[in-house]
């Protein structure tokens, strides 16, 4: 479920409520009954503050639990995951970060949200030019390369990791190993297209058993490790 707001205007977006049956079970998609505002700067000012998830999450709870944006620009404070696990956020979200995800300054976030027993997703792969990147000229694929999880993995054993797109098409190969070596580590097929035109058989080969004397965690990893449409 997937709330998408879209307009190019100041006024913002109205949005609305809709519940749709399928097959005799009822399904339920809220679209926000309130006005987003809309700025030019970057897509992300498309969507609503960390607390305004929550209220919203707080009244459509039959529909939606709460993740929070974690802020990793040029410093990062663990404060943060804790102020947000308290008001009882599902988990945090991670995207378009001024360093690379394994920089040492965002490792005591990553920390704090192991203790907090809450997991990271990550944003990893293909991310289009905007207007934001001529302001702050960051080498996104880079910093958001899927190898740099490699390091919180190994690190926090215990955080569960969300690796979304699982790459995209630009990291595929690699990172479907990634998630065969890390037993904390999973990916997502969502991606805006990015998983349309990918064949059943590339993706059988992507998640194929890996010989157990290369992976101390289990071979299976690749299908058991999937979760469908948790980013988009």
């Amino acid at each position: 479920i997937y709330v998408v707001a879209k307009g190019n205007t100041s006024a913002g977006v109205p949005i609305q409520r809709r519940n749709i049956g399928e097959n005799g079970i009822p399904i339920t998609i809220s679209i926000l009954n309130k006005l987003l505002p809309i700025t030019l700067l970057t897509a992300i000012a498309l969507l609503p503050v960390n607390d305004e998830v929550i209220e919203i999450c707080k009244k459509y709870s039959d529909c939606f639990l709460p993740l929070a944006k974690l802020d990793l620009w040029e410093t990062a404070d663990p404060a943060e995951v804790y102020h947000y696990a308290e008001k009882g956020v599902k988990g945090f979200k991670c995207i378009y970060p001024y360093y690379e995800y394994d920089h040492d300054i965002y490792m005591p976030v990553y920390e704090a949200a192991e203790k907090c027993g809450l997991p990271l997703l990550f944003h990893t792969g293909n991310y289009r030019p905007n207007p934001a990147d001529i302001i702050y000229k960051r080498p996104m694929l880079k910093n958001m390369n899927p190898v740099n999880l490699d390091r919180i993995a190994r690190s926090f054993q215990s955080l569960k990791i969300v690796m979304a797109h699982m790459g995209t098409r630009i990291y595929h190969d690699e990172a479907s190993q990634y998630i065969k070596v890390h037993d904390n580590l999973y990916a997502d097929l969502a991606g805006c297209g990015s998983w349309l035109g990918v064949s059943p058989e590339k993706l059988d080969s992507l998640l194929a058993p890996a010989p157990k004397v290369f992976y101390r965690s289990n071979i299976w990893a690749g299908y058991e490790k999937l979760i469908f449409g948790s980013d988009s």
